[in-house]
């Protein structure tokens, strides 16, 4: 049975998850404005040296470098006021081949947060949530850190992914051996292919 906390305690639970939100948000940032990987190899950096390096505004990038910090991501030095990037967090944050490339999941948790109200719909009503409902960015989300590198582990290994489009997909196919491909449907975020010997 799991113990009941204080207040003061389970008042602290809330506010850790509230910080890991704030944090995840920093993080695909981190990815998005290319920090992680201008660190990323280099050793001990000074914050206006990664915002010069990423054309990004200095004062910003040491907010974002001390949050980064105070949940381990990145490494601070106070003798030499610089931040590094530990290599062995490099395949997690900063190299989009590696099968440890973690980032594009905060996608998913956003994508959640955009389907609060459908959420919330459906729990009122009892209804279901179709897989087409929900918003695109968990469709990308989850082909970047589920899909691709399930993929990625096969012996072919092409890691199509949710971004490869229609040339590629069909490209695939004509190599598969079929002779006939086209569009049979699309949403606003996914195309269906039928494909034919």
């Amino acid at each position: 049975m799991t113990q009941v906390k204080t207040t003061d305690e389970f008042a602290g639970l809330v506010v850790a998850d509230v910080a890991a939100a704030i944090s995840g948000v920093l993080t695909n940032i981190g990815h998005k404005k290319g920090l992680y990987k201008a660190m990323a190899g280099v050793g001990d950096m000074r914050s206006n040296d990664l915002a010069s390096k990423t054309n990004t505004d200095e004062r910003y990038v040491r907010e974002w470098l001390n949050n980064q910090t105070a949940g381990g991501y990145i490494h601070y030095n106070p003798k030499t006021d610089t931040y590094y990037l530990p290599d062995n967090y490099i395949p997690v944050l900063a190299d989009e081949e590696s099968p440890f490339f973690l980032v594009p999941a905060l996608e998913v948790a956003a994508s959640l947060w955009l389907d609060e109200g459908k959420i919330m719909d459906i729990f009122e009503s009892g209804d279901g949530l179709e897989w087409g409902e929900h918003h695109h960015r968990l469709y990308y989300g989850v082909s970047t850190v589920i899909c691709t590198p399930c993929s990625k582990s096969q012996e072919v290994g092409l890691a199509l992914g949710a971004q490869a489009g229609e040339k590629r997909l069909s490209d695939v196919m004509k190599e598969a051996g079929f002779s006939s491909i086209e569009r049979v449907a699309e949403t606003p975020f996914n195309i269906i292919l039928a494909a034919k010997v």
